[in-house]
């Protein structure tokens, strides 16, 4: 399940590893030995998977460049333009916008009357 978890999305894998680590106590204390040395294996397994598939120690650190810039803004819903400054409504006043904020349009257009 791990290895799904990986192969998905990195984010899964702590969630999934900690209901597998929890399975692991309930089977110790019904003096179920083996599932710790599974979960040991299936550990490795997906650390070595993870690295085959590049989402493990592959040297890379995230950038947080466009983190506060791209954004969006509270009037994005009834707001009629986007970036080129298009307009998509003849009935709806277009709000001014700061640089950055195109990437939050969420315009609802026509649905936003019914």
């Amino acid at each position: 399940m791990e290895i799904l978890a990986i192969g998905i999305h990195p984010y899964f894998l702590p969630m999934v590893a900690v209901f597998a680590f929890l399975s692991v106590i309930g089977d110790v204390r019904e003096k179920r030995y083996f599932t710790i040395v599974y979960l040991i294996g299936i550990q490795i397994v997906t650390y070595i998977f993870g690295m085959i598939i590049g989402v493990l120690g592959n040297g890379i650190s995230p950038s947080r460049d466009g983190y506060g810039f791209y954004s969006t803004n509270m009037n994005s819903i009834i707001n009629p333009t986007s970036c080129g400054q298009y307009t998509w409504s003849v009935l709806l006043k277009t709000h001014p916008q700061i640089l950055g904020n195109y990437d939050g349009f969420n315009y609802l257009g026509g649905i936003l009357f019914l």
